[in-house]
């Protein structure tokens, strides 16, 4: 370009220069009001969007509603968590027992409506700490470290005489307060450490037979007939079958789930126990595998069981009702359903005469008139056909005429059994309960 053209027209290219500069700073600037712009205006609609969903939801989440909101969610964790302790934990009030006695020392400003759950939660800590991790099976390491455990509290000894007196109230197992040995085990098992009775099968032995005879002693002395086997749904010669140590744990399980049933029996006063069922899967009594009569569902455990009983229908409804009630004891049954039978069918019995047009009333007068009646055979085995004998079966069966003659004249409501019910006559039933036993896995 001629130098000459720039430098006559200088003032020209300066100034298009400066605009030049000026709108491409200016096109930026709207380039970058222009995304912002559009990123408020998305921004807007999701926020529009959420108002909308704010606004459906009852009550709406306004700044009124914010104390409220929290209030309710605490106390949703709170009953939550109490919920939990229903789901098969059967001890649990032993253990609140126990570590009320336990009277730990608590950080200072612990609420009062807080101190139990604190000391459980402290005590759990501590629990960790000592047995956490270590396995049921190593009997001697758990030994010590329990010991270890109960040095450092100096109430110990009496929180779990306090524990044991609980727990002989929620169970039917068999030992004495004072055995450490078997309280410390339960105690264990309280939280959640499985039982093994040190592995031996000798104490195994001897849990299952005096479990069965307090089961059994029970039934007995409430008038309970136990018509099916007593070993409830265990092999009859338990004594002499060789469990697998995995085993053990779901064993006494089992046991202190057929007490708990047998109690509730008692407390409804059913009539008989025609039988009873444990079942493993698709396994059905016998010596099914122990270690799987607890069938994990998500993330609960579930044993399936069939009782047979026989009783009134108010005791079996209220059998059904001591089932539903146990929620109050820490246990969970689940009735999956229910199947009645009359124990004595007067319907079908009635109904079989009037079809075959048999009258017991009326035959009974025929065969007395006849000479066939219980009378006449009766004497027909006992006499000699002497004229004596004929004379007094003649005499019997003119007081039964005169007998049916007076019944006869009677108006038909005043004849003897009218009103008496004929089906229908009993409310007794035999029962057949399929239940679940539901426990909250750990």
């Amino acid at each position: 370009m001629d130098k000459r053209l720039i430098k006559n027209n200088l003032l020209f290219f300066v100034v298009s220069g400066i605009a030049l500069g000026i709108t491409s700073i200016l096109i930026c600037v709207s380039l970058i009001q222009y995304i912002q712009a559009r990123s408020y205006i998305s921004q807007a609609g999701d926020y529009r969007e959420q108002i909308e969903e704010f606004g459906k939801k009852n009550p709406a989440p306004v700044e009124g509603n914010r104390d409220p909101l929290l209030k309710d969610t605490d106390l949703f964790t709170q009953i939550s968590r109490e919920m939990r302790t229903h789901f098969g934990f059967p001890y649990h009030k032993a253990v609140n027992r126990f570590i009320e006695v336990l009277d730990q020392p608590l950080p200072a400003g612990t609420s009062a409506n807080r101190r139990a759950e604190v000391a459980l939660e402290q005590f759990l800590k501590i629990y960790k700490e000592e047995l956490g991790e270590i396995d049921a099976k190593e009997y001697a390491e758990v030994g010590i470290r329990w010991d270890k455990l109960k040095a450092r509290f100096v109430n110990w000894k009496k929180a779990s005489a306090e524990f044991a007196v609980m727990v002989q109230k929620a169970s039917l197992e068999p030992f004495a307060a004072d055995d450490t040995g078997v309280v410390d085990e339960i105690l264990r098992s309280a939280f959640r450490m499985p039982r093994y009775l040190q592995g031996k099968p000798e104490n195994l032995r001897t849990f299952i037979l005096n479990y069965k005879y307090r089961v059994n002693d029970l039934l007995a002395r409430a008038g309970v007939k136990v018509l099916c086997s007593p070993d409830f749904g265990f092999p009859a010669d338990s004594s002499s079958v060789a469990f697998s140590i995995e085993e053990y744990p779901n064993i006494i399980r089992q046991w202190d789930v057929i007490g708990d049933l047998a109690r509730r029996m008692v407390a409804a006063k059913i009539g008989a126990l025609n039988e009873f069922i444990i079942r493993f899967g698709n396994e059905e009594g016998g010596h099914g595998k122990f270690d799987s009569s607890f069938v994990e569902s998500g993330s609960y455990e579930v044993a399936h069981y069939t009782l047979e009983v026989t009783g009134s229908l108010n005791t079996i409804r209220q059998f059904a009702r001591e089932l539903n009630s146990a929620y109050d004891d820490n246990r969970i049954y689940v009735i999956r359903s229910v199947f009645l039978y009359a124990v004595d069918d007067g319907a079908r019995s009635f109904f079989s005469q009037t079809i075959a047009g048999s009258d017991p009333a009326a035959s009974a007068r025929k065969e007395v008139r006849s000479g066939r009646g219980r009378g006449r055979s009766a004497m027909q085995d006992s006499s000699d056909g002497s004229a004596q004998d004929e004379q007094t079966r003649a005499r019997m069966l003119e007081a039964e005429r005169l007998r049916l003659e007076r019944e006869n004249s009677l108006a038909y409501y005043e004849r003897a059994g009218y009103g008496q019910a004929v089906i229908g006559a009993t409310d007794m039933v035999r029962a057949v309960f399929d239940i679940d036993y539901v426990v909250l896995k750990k």
